[in-house]
């Protein structure tokens, strides 16, 4: 038996290894079993492929406006796989997830607001979100800012018209 890591998507024995039939098995660091199988190996170089996908995630307000700083989960099962925040363009993208592990399910919080989507391996998802509550409470908040000024901007005309002139 041996055990080893891949660095850099290879994996070397440092050492000569008999010709003969090997299992092998191929884990992450969760201890997820990413591939496994029987090589033959007679002396050439042995190619074991892990198929990965990606998985983007745009998140946007109810006017398509980008959404930066949401945070972004891959999670496997309950718990979380993958973590990041949406950038500047409202876009996080999370590459190199096995595709043996799906399907994953795909959790974005953007402040209070958490929705999850369930998202299928078989190909490269991008999942969009809208938030619809904090699209209307920004039109809502600017609302009243603006209320406010014009109330402000209204009193200060009343007052100037009503003082009386000695």
């Amino acid at each position: 038996s041996m055990t080893g890591q891949v660095r850099n998507g290879e994996f070397s024995t440092g050492f000569p290894v008999p010709f003969g039939n090997y299992s092998f098995r191929v884990a992450d660091g969760f201890g997820n079993v990413l591939s496994s199988g029987v090589v033959h190996h007679r002396g050439e170089t042995i190619r074991i492929t892990v198929k990965t996908i990606r998985i983007a995630v745009d998140v946007i307000d109810l006017f398509g406006t980008p959404v930066p700083g949401a945070n972004v989960r891959v999670l496997l099962g309950p718990s979380p796989y993958r973590v990041g925040t949406t950038d500047l363009t409202g876009r996080v993208e999370f590459t190199g997830l096995p595709e043996r592990l799906s399907p994953y399910v795909v959790e974005v919080a953007v402040r209070d607001y958490v929705e999850r989507k369930m998202v299928s391996a078989s190909s490269t998802f991008t999942v969009p979100y809208v938030r619809v509550l904090d699209s209307l409470l920004s039109l809502v908040e600017l609302g009243i800012v603006a209320g406010a000024v014009l109330a402000a901007t209204a009193a200060l005309a009343l007052y100037s018209i009503r003082r009386p002139r000695s």
